[in-house]
């Protein structure tokens, strides 16, 4: 539209002119504390959840596992039988990366699962069969997992 131009509009502290105005702005500035601090919980919550993601970590043995939102490292025993983990969707853990480790020396081995009809490495299963202390990385892409 030609000739028309956008007013932007601001908040501003008001300014008193009188003593009788002191309390607008007292209210003003509550709220704007009350702001920052509701942002800073919010802030504080997520740099909280991010650090848990650094340090959890898993022992599994012999048996299935399903992969957690916090799960960093998992360490395989398959000392008893074989272990089967189960990825959580991919969309839902877009660049996370976990650590998957063998802790055992036998002939056991280690089921990636995808979630529903998502791949790994492109396809429904990825097996890491035989050697002892291996490990693996993988990484979702929002589509899929990936072992890196």
């Amino acid at each position: 539209m030609a000739g028309v131009s956008k007013v932007q509009q601001t908040t501003r502290i008001p300014e008193p002119t009188s003593v009788s105005d002191t309390p607008s702005i007292v209210g003003f500035l509550n709220r704007l504390v009350q702001t920052l601090r509701n942002n800073f919980n919010i802030l504080e919550n997520r740099i909280s959840d991010i650090n848990r993601a650094e340090y959890n970590y898993v022992t599994v043995s012999g048996t299935s596992y399903d992969v957690k939102k916090f799960d960093f490292v998992i360490l395989c025993d398959t000392s008893s039988g074989n272990v089967t983990i189960n990825l959580p969707p991919a969309a839902n853990f877009i660049r996370q990366i976990v650590y998957v480790k063998k802790i055992t020396n036998d002939a056991n081995s280690i089921t990636f699962n995808g979630f529903g009809t998502e791949e790994v490495e492109k396809a429904a299963t990825y097996v890491v069969t035989g050697t002892g202390y291996s490990s693996r990385t993988l990484m979702s892409d929002g589509t899929r997992w990936w072992v890196i």
